[in-house]
């Protein structure tokens, strides 16, 4: 499974939405998240969510962390 901590009720501010983030950002990059991009991933998530919903916002989350240089797969 790719979402082990977050629920489809939890929202910025939640601590299961920032352990969510936190655990793919170190699963996808292999380094802990910093201050500044949790605030810009979660900003983004907002956005999208205003827009298109819980589900759209993580699907564009996780798109956006794919195609970061910082994620590398061989």
């Amino acid at each position: 499974r790719l979402f082990r901590h977050v629920g489809p009720l939890d929202r910025p501010g939640d601590a299961a939405f920032t352990q969510e983030l936190e655990s793919l950002h170190l699963r996808l990059y292999g380094a802990h998240a910093d201050p500044a991009w949790l605030t810009e991933i979660t900003t983004l998530w907002s956005a999208v969510l205003e827009q298109d919903g819980p589900l759209y916002a993580w699907e564009t989350v996780v798109s956006v962390m794919l195609r970061d240089p910082a994620f590398l797969s061989y």
